[in-house]
């Protein structure tokens, strides 16, 4: 279940948030630059562009290790959301 993946993100910084720790980045003029993967006609660059993005970070061991969660306030019950990434 561990997915390695590498993006280049280029975007303006609207606003970032940092509560119960998770991050919270609002982008605009956002640019995805996602490395080839593999090789063959789907093997180059993907560029993706959108006007506005928001991508939400929590610390992969919150959602392992519920203890860590408690301890650190990650939440009203001690448990962390996932990492979401979503496109608006």
């Amino acid at each position: 279940n561990h997915v390695t993946a590498r993006a280049h993100i280029k975007a303006n910084l609207k606003t970032y948030r940092f509560f119960d720790n998770v991050w919270q980045f609002m982008l605009e003029n956002v640019n995805f630059k996602l490395p080839p993967s593999g090789t063959g006609p789907q093997g180059g660059t993907a560029d993706v562009s959108c006007a506005r993005a928001k991508v939400v970070c929590v610390n992969a061991a919150l959602l392992e290790d519920p203890t860590v969660a408690a301890n650190t306030g990650a939440g009203p019950s001690g448990e962390a959301e996932g990492v979401k990434q979503e496109i608006q």
